[in-house]
Protein backbone atom coordinates (compact mmCIF):
# COMPACT_ATOMS: atom_id res chain seq x y z
CA UNK A 1 0.00 0.00 0.00
CA UNK A 2 2.94 2.59 0.45
CA UNK A 3 4.73 1.79 -1.94
CA UNK A 4 1.80 1.75 -4.25
CA UNK A 5 0.47 5.55 -2.85
CA UNK A 6 4.30 6.95 -2.99
CA UNK A 7 3.91 5.88 -7.06
CA UNK A 8 0.25 7.73 -7.18
CA UNK A 9 1.80 11.09 -6.02
CA UNK A 10 4.41 10.84 -8.42
CA UNK A 11 2.12 10.46 -11.07
CA UNK A 12 0.22 13.64 -9.68
CA UNK A 13 3.01 16.12 -9.84
CA UNK A 14 3.84 14.64 -13.17
CA UNK A 15 0.70 15.20 -14.64
CA UNK A 16 0.95 18.70 -15.09
CA UNK A 17 4.52 18.51 -17.07
CA UNK A 18 3.62 15.42 -18.91
CA UNK A 19 1.48 14.86 -21.41
CA UNK A 20 -1.34 12.35 -21.16
CA UNK A 21 -0.70 9.87 -23.53
CA UNK A 22 3.14 9.47 -21.64
CA UNK A 23 1.24 8.88 -18.39
CA UNK A 24 -0.72 6.16 -20.51
CA UNK A 25 2.18 4.33 -21.62
CA UNK A 26 3.95 4.86 -18.03
CA UNK A 27 0.88 2.96 -16.16
CA UNK A 28 -0.01 0.36 -18.61
CA UNK A 29 -2.31 -1.48 -16.24
CA UNK A 30 -4.73 1.02 -15.88
CA UNK A 31 -7.41 1.69 -18.12
CA UNK A 32 -6.18 4.32 -21.05
CA UNK A 33 -10.21 5.86 -21.30
CA UNK A 34 -11.07 9.14 -20.41
CA UNK A 35 -13.73 7.89 -18.00
CA UNK A 36 -10.98 6.12 -15.48
CA UNK A 37 -9.30 9.90 -15.29
CA UNK A 38 -12.71 11.41 -14.32
CA UNK A 39 -12.01 12.48 -9.88
CA UNK A 40 -8.55 11.64 -10.52
CA UNK A 41 -7.08 15.34 -9.20
CA UNK A 42 -8.39 18.73 -10.62
CA UNK A 43 -5.11 18.95 -12.45
CA UNK A 44 -6.49 17.23 -15.29
CA UNK A 45 -7.76 20.85 -16.47
CA UNK A 46 -4.51 22.10 -16.38
CA UNK A 47 -2.78 19.68 -18.30
CA UNK A 48 -5.34 19.88 -21.16
CA UNK A 49 -4.79 23.38 -21.15
CA UNK A 50 -1.44 23.01 -21.70
CA UNK A 51 -1.73 20.14 -24.23
CA UNK A 52 -3.91 22.10 -25.78
CA UNK A 53 -1.60 25.87 -25.62
CA UNK A 54 1.35 23.26 -27.04
CA UNK A 55 -1.02 22.25 -29.96
CA UNK A 56 -1.87 25.94 -30.66
CA UNK A 57 1.61 26.81 -30.22
CA UNK A 58 2.37 24.08 -33.24
CA UNK A 59 -0.59 24.80 -35.12
CA UNK A 60 0.95 28.96 -35.13
CA UNK A 61 4.35 27.74 -35.98
CA UNK A 62 2.87 25.63 -38.50
CA UNK A 63 1.57 28.78 -40.40
CA UNK A 64 4.68 31.05 -39.93
CA UNK A 65 6.62 28.59 -41.56
CA UNK A 66 3.73 28.34 -44.50
CA UNK A 67 2.65 32.22 -44.72
CA UNK A 68 4.59 32.41 -47.91
CA UNK A 69 5.75 35.81 -49.11
CA UNK A 70 4.98 39.30 -47.60
CA UNK A 71 4.63 42.15 -50.30
CA UNK A 72 6.83 44.70 -48.30
CA UNK A 73 9.27 41.26 -48.85
CA UNK A 74 8.92 41.22 -52.61
CA UNK A 75 9.25 45.30 -52.53
CA UNK A 76 12.56 45.35 -50.86
CA UNK A 77 13.80 41.99 -53.14
CA UNK A 78 12.99 44.30 -55.85
CA UNK A 79 14.58 47.16 -55.13
CA UNK A 80 18.11 45.54 -54.34
CA UNK A 81 17.41 43.64 -57.94
CA UNK A 82 17.08 47.71 -59.12
CA UNK A 83 19.86 48.60 -57.69
CA UNK A 84 21.52 45.68 -59.00
CA UNK A 85 20.34 45.98 -62.78
CA UNK A 86 21.29 50.10 -62.47
CA UNK A 87 24.89 49.44 -61.86
CA UNK A 88 25.41 46.23 -64.14
CA UNK A 89 23.75 48.77 -66.83
CA UNK A 90 25.85 51.61 -66.05
CA UNK A 91 29.20 49.59 -66.45
CA UNK A 92 28.00 48.33 -69.44
CA UNK A 93 27.76 51.31 -71.35
CA UNK A 94 30.78 52.76 -69.76
CA UNK A 95 32.44 49.89 -71.08
CA UNK A 96 31.05 50.19 -74.46
CA UNK A 97 31.57 54.09 -74.40
CA UNK A 98 35.49 53.72 -74.11
CA UNK A 99 35.42 51.12 -76.61
CA UNK A 100 34.14 53.20 -78.79
CA UNK A 101 36.14 56.11 -77.77
CA UNK A 102 39.33 53.81 -78.42
CA UNK A 103 38.37 53.26 -81.85
CA UNK A 104 37.29 56.51 -82.70
CA UNK A 105 41.11 57.86 -81.39
CA UNK A 106 42.84 54.64 -83.23
CA UNK A 107 41.14 55.57 -86.45
CA UNK A 108 41.82 59.49 -86.09
CA UNK A 109 45.54 58.88 -85.35
CA UNK A 110 45.35 56.64 -88.34
CA UNK A 111 43.88 59.23 -90.12
CA UNK A 112 46.31 61.85 -89.01
CA UNK A 113 49.71 59.45 -89.41
CA UNK A 114 48.43 59.10 -93.60
CA UNK A 115 47.49 62.33 -94.28
CA UNK A 116 51.36 63.98 -92.83
CA UNK A 117 53.21 60.61 -94.15
CA UNK A 118 51.90 61.92 -97.79
CA UNK A 119 52.18 65.75 -96.92
CA UNK A 120 55.94 65.44 -95.48
CA UNK A 121 57.07 63.62 -98.12
CA UNK A 122 55.57 66.04 -100.73
CA UNK A 123 57.57 69.30 -99.07
CA UNK A 124 60.60 67.13 -98.24
CA UNK A 125 60.48 66.02 -102.13
CA UNK A 126 60.22 69.70 -103.14
CA UNK A 127 61.93 71.69 -106.31
CA UNK A 128 61.96 75.38 -107.23
CA UNK A 129 64.50 76.41 -110.11
CA UNK A 130 66.17 79.61 -110.57
CA UNK A 131 67.82 81.85 -113.52
CA UNK A 132 68.28 80.23 -116.58
CA UNK A 133 67.11 76.70 -115.65
CA UNK A 134 63.75 78.66 -114.42
CA UNK A 135 63.37 79.82 -118.08
CA UNK A 136 63.27 76.13 -119.62
CA UNK A 137 62.03 74.13 -116.24
CA UNK A 138 59.73 76.59 -114.47
CA UNK A 139 59.20 75.12 -110.83
CA UNK A 140 58.02 77.10 -108.23
CA UNK A 141 56.32 77.12 -104.96
CA UNK A 142 52.86 79.42 -104.89
CA UNK A 143 50.57 79.54 -101.13
CA UNK A 144 47.41 81.07 -100.58
CA UNK A 145 45.01 81.81 -98.31
CA UNK A 146 41.27 81.58 -98.91
CA UNK A 147 38.00 80.65 -97.08
CA UNK A 148 34.91 78.64 -97.68
CA UNK A 149 31.81 78.70 -95.77
CA UNK A 150 33.48 81.12 -93.24
CA UNK A 151 36.57 78.27 -92.62
CA UNK A 152 39.57 78.71 -93.61
CA UNK A 153 40.75 76.51 -96.81
CA UNK A 154 43.78 77.51 -98.00
CA UNK A 155 45.86 75.94 -101.02
CA UNK A 156 49.54 75.40 -101.95
CA UNK A 157 51.02 74.52 -105.37
CA UNK A 158 54.44 73.62 -105.57
CA UNK A 159 56.92 71.03 -108.05
CA UNK A 160 57.65 67.91 -106.12
CA UNK A 161 59.42 64.42 -107.20
CA UNK A 162 56.32 61.96 -106.75
CA UNK A 163 55.89 58.10 -108.06
CA UNK A 164 53.90 58.61 -111.55
CA UNK A 165 52.84 56.04 -114.14
CA UNK A 166 52.28 57.01 -117.90
CA UNK A 167 50.65 54.11 -119.78
CA UNK A 168 51.70 50.62 -119.14
CA UNK A 169 54.74 52.02 -117.71
CA UNK A 170 55.36 51.13 -114.13
CA UNK A 171 55.24 53.96 -111.91
CA UNK A 172 58.25 55.93 -111.84
CA UNK A 173 59.69 59.05 -109.66
CA UNK A 174 59.55 61.92 -111.92
CA UNK A 175 58.98 66.26 -111.38
CA UNK A 176 55.58 66.62 -111.10
CA UNK A 177 52.93 69.52 -110.40
CA UNK A 178 51.50 68.56 -106.71
CA UNK A 179 48.29 70.86 -105.60
CA UNK A 180 46.49 70.35 -102.15
CA UNK A 181 43.27 72.12 -101.84
CA UNK A 182 39.54 71.25 -100.14
CA UNK A 183 36.47 70.90 -102.22
CA UNK A 184 33.11 70.99 -100.41
CA UNK A 185 31.93 67.55 -99.16
CA UNK A 186 28.18 66.56 -100.96
CA UNK A 187 27.96 63.72 -98.94
CA UNK A 188 27.66 65.68 -95.12
CA UNK A 189 29.80 68.10 -92.98
CA UNK A 190 32.67 69.79 -93.88
CA UNK A 191 35.01 69.45 -96.84
CA UNK A 192 37.33 66.90 -98.47
CA UNK A 193 40.85 67.28 -98.85
CA UNK A 194 42.14 66.48 -102.75
CA UNK A 195 45.65 65.99 -103.94
CA UNK A 196 46.27 66.79 -107.34
CA UNK A 197 48.53 65.90 -109.53
CA UNK A 198 49.97 66.42 -113.15
CA UNK A 199 53.32 66.77 -115.51
CA UNK A 200 55.69 69.55 -114.97
CA UNK A 201 54.77 70.77 -118.60
CA UNK A 202 51.01 70.11 -118.06
CA UNK A 203 49.84 73.83 -118.94
CA UNK A 204 46.24 72.90 -118.06
CA UNK A 205 47.21 72.15 -114.74
CA UNK A 206 45.27 71.91 -112.19
CA UNK A 207 41.98 70.75 -114.82
CA UNK A 208 43.58 68.30 -116.63
CA UNK A 209 45.93 66.27 -113.45
CA UNK A 210 44.79 63.62 -111.85
CA UNK A 211 42.68 64.26 -108.31
CA UNK A 212 43.50 61.88 -105.57
CA UNK A 213 40.72 62.39 -102.17
CA UNK A 214 42.60 62.27 -99.34
CA UNK A 215 40.39 62.64 -96.32
CA UNK A 216 36.37 63.09 -96.96
CA UNK A 217 36.36 64.39 -92.91
CA UNK A 218 37.85 67.98 -92.88
CA UNK A 219 36.77 70.87 -91.18
CA UNK A 220 39.61 73.35 -92.23
CA UNK A 221 43.22 73.36 -93.83
CA UNK A 222 45.47 76.79 -92.14
CA UNK A 223 48.87 77.02 -93.81
CA UNK A 224 51.44 79.63 -92.77
CA UNK A 225 54.76 80.41 -94.04
CA UNK A 226 57.94 81.57 -92.40
CA UNK A 227 61.27 83.19 -94.34
CA UNK A 228 64.73 83.12 -93.47
CA UNK A 229 64.35 86.46 -90.95
CA UNK A 230 61.57 84.19 -88.65
CA UNK A 231 58.14 86.51 -90.20
CA UNK A 232 55.48 84.17 -90.93
CA UNK A 233 53.39 84.89 -93.93
CA UNK A 234 49.90 83.64 -94.75
CA UNK A 235 50.61 84.11 -99.22
CA UNK A 236 54.12 82.73 -100.67
CA UNK A 237 54.63 83.13 -104.15
CA UNK A 238 57.95 82.32 -106.45
CA UNK A 239 56.78 82.16 -109.47
CA UNK A 240 55.01 85.74 -109.32
CA UNK A 241 58.17 87.18 -107.65
CA UNK A 242 56.73 87.63 -103.73
CA UNK A 243 59.44 85.63 -102.44
CA UNK A 244 62.35 84.43 -104.73
CA UNK A 245 63.11 81.68 -102.28
CA UNK A 246 61.67 78.82 -100.60
CA UNK A 247 60.03 78.88 -97.36
CA UNK A 248 62.22 77.71 -94.10
CA UNK A 249 59.27 76.30 -92.50
CA UNK A 250 55.65 75.64 -93.57
CA UNK A 251 53.33 75.11 -90.87
CA UNK A 252 50.39 73.31 -91.12
CA UNK A 253 46.98 72.74 -89.69
CA UNK A 254 44.36 70.43 -90.26
CA UNK A 255 40.95 70.11 -88.52
CA UNK A 256 39.56 66.42 -88.96
CA UNK A 257 36.34 65.24 -88.20
CA UNK A 258 35.56 62.00 -86.22
CA UNK A 259 32.87 59.39 -86.12
CA UNK A 260 30.79 61.82 -83.90
CA UNK A 261 31.13 65.38 -85.62
CA UNK A 262 33.96 66.01 -83.16
CA UNK A 263 36.99 68.22 -84.65
CA UNK A 264 40.36 66.95 -83.52
CA UNK A 265 43.23 69.28 -84.56
CA UNK A 266 46.46 68.35 -86.88
CA UNK A 267 49.61 70.47 -86.62
CA UNK A 268 52.57 70.00 -88.96
CA UNK A 269 55.30 71.53 -89.06
CA UNK A 270 57.60 70.89 -91.98
CA UNK A 271 61.14 72.14 -93.24
CA UNK A 272 61.98 71.69 -96.92
CA UNK A 273 65.54 70.53 -97.07
CA UNK A 274 66.03 72.41 -100.49
CA UNK A 275 65.39 75.84 -98.57
CA UNK A 276 68.90 75.36 -96.77
CA UNK A 277 70.81 74.82 -100.15
CA UNK A 278 69.09 77.14 -101.86
CA UNK A 279 70.02 79.71 -99.04
CA UNK A 280 74.03 78.92 -99.21
CA UNK A 281 73.58 79.57 -103.53
CA UNK A 282 72.54 82.52 -102.33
Amino acid sequence: MHGSAKRRGIQWRLRGRIPEYSLRRRNPGRNDHPESLQGEAPSDSRAGSRIQRFQRRGLVVQARENRGITLMEILISMAILGIIMSALYGSYFVNVDTIASGRSGAKINQRKRILLERLSRDLESLIVTTGTTATELPAGFKGMHEEMEGKSSDWMMFHSLSSVSSGTQSPHLDICKVLYHLVKNPEGKGFTLCRTQGWINNKDFPFKGMTFELDRQVGSLEISYEDEKGKVLRDWGTEEGVHSSLPILIRVRLTLIDDAQREVPLFAVIHPPIADFQQRLE
